[in-house]
C-alpha cells in the first residue's frame, strides 16, 4: 500500500516537471519529469524508490544550477 502510494506521489511530481518542461522548453526537466513517471512502475522497494527520485531530483537542481 505504502508503495503504491509513494509511486503515485513521484509520479505526480513527474508530470509536474514535465508539464513545467514543455512549457518552458526545458529538456532537462521533461527528461527527469518522463523518468519520475515511468520507473515507479518498475521498482518493487520503498526505499530504493524513495533514492531514485531523490537522486534524480538533485541531479535536475545540480543541472539547473550550472545553467544548462
Amino acid at each position: 500500500m505504502n508503495n503504491l502510494l509513494l509511486g503515485a506521489f513521484i509520479s505526480l511530481i513527474g508530470v509536474a516537471l514535465l508539464m513545467y518542461g514543455r512549457k518552458a522548453i526545458r529538456v532537462p526537466h521533461m527528461v527527469v519529469g518522463l523518468v519520475l513517471v515511468i520507473y515507479p512502475y518498475f521498482v518493487g522497494n520503498l526505499i530504493i524508490e524513495f533514492a531514485i527520485a531523490f537522486v534524480l531530483v538533485a541531479a535536475l537542481a545540480l543541472v539547473s544550477r550550472l545553467g544548462v
